[in-house]
């Protein structure tokens, strides 16, 4: 794969994208037809992409230990080029926010500021995971924004943002040996078995949110199927987890990504 579409993690922003028009249908009891989702789509991609280029930039040090493949550490993109590359992303992402209303354009000129900081954020404090959750509870907002309906996304945007907080301290089990003096995280402070319990919780929370739809009938029949099935991949990740965090730790955080894939795919089919 090509350096500079690698460093994208595309597949995150693609959720990130979708999870975004789905907010958009949600919000409007039904699918549409508009301008608003492309600009909506790239506005969110192309700033989750640039995140994901941040990340890199400002990680570039501990992936030398961890994930040397990666496109900084690998010598493929220098970290100048990184740079640039990241702000012409977010700018491309703000300019489209633009086109959609004055709210989607202040939020995401606020949401680029916060992804950029966050990187300073995770280094001096063990709650980073804390702001990407938030992040990610924010394409709901963004999505009603969008189209003058944020209340009722409140709760999808919560669920979203919960079960990530999970996966970022997955995450952080996965990287506990590389961060070990170069940033604070939970595993490293209160070790990765405890913090694979407060992984695992918050997914058994998270199942346990997804039923709320089914008892109060918000969706329709499809998304029992689908959120069973996304239930059943978040239950398999939080119990193998616990089972052994420091060694499944980087299955289990690509199994959770597919968990919220389903779960974001459930919400879809609920509105059809």
């Amino acid at each position: 794969m090509n350096a500079y579409l690698e460093i994208l993690r595309p597949v995150n922003g693609l959720l990130a994208g979708f999870g975004v028009i789905i907010s958009m249908f949600i919000g409007l009891n039904g699918i549409i037809y508009s301008p608003l989702l492309f600009f909506a789509f790239i506005a969110i991609f192309f700033i989750t992409s640039a995140g994901n280029v941040a990340n890199d930039y400002f990680d570039c040090e501990v992936d030398r230990v961890n994930k040397k493949y990666r496109p900084i550490p690998s010598g493929r993109i220098t970290l100048k080029n990184a740079l640039i590359y990241m702000y012409a992303l977010f700018a491309i992402g703000i300019i489209a926010s633009a086109f959609i209303n004055m709210y989607t354009l202040i939020f995401a000129i606020f949401s680029s500021l916060v992804l950029y900081e966050y990187n300073t954020i995770k280094r001096n404090s063990p709650y980073g995971g804390i702001v990407i959750g938030i992040l990610v509870a924010s394409l709901f907002i963004f999505g009603g924004l969008a189209v003058g309906n944020v209340i009722s996304l409140v709760f999808m945007g919560f669920l979203a943002g919960l079960c990530n907080i999970a996966r970022e301290i997955t995450k952080d089990i996965e990287d506990i040996e590389g961060d070990r003096g170069r940033k604070q995280t939970l595993p490293l402070i209160y070790g990765a078995k405890a913090t694979s319990y407060l992984a695992s919780f918050l997914l058994f929370v998270c199942i346990g949110l997804s039923l709320h739809p089914l008892i109060t009938s918000m969706f329709g029949q499809y998304y029992f199927i689908t959120i069973y099935i996304a239930d059943t991949i978040l239950l398999y990740s939080a119990a193998r987890l616990i089972y052994n965090p420091t060694k499944y730790a980087s299955d289990v955080h690509q199994l959770e990504k597919i968990g919220m894939s389903m779960a974001l795919l459930a919400f879809f089919v609920g509105i059809i």
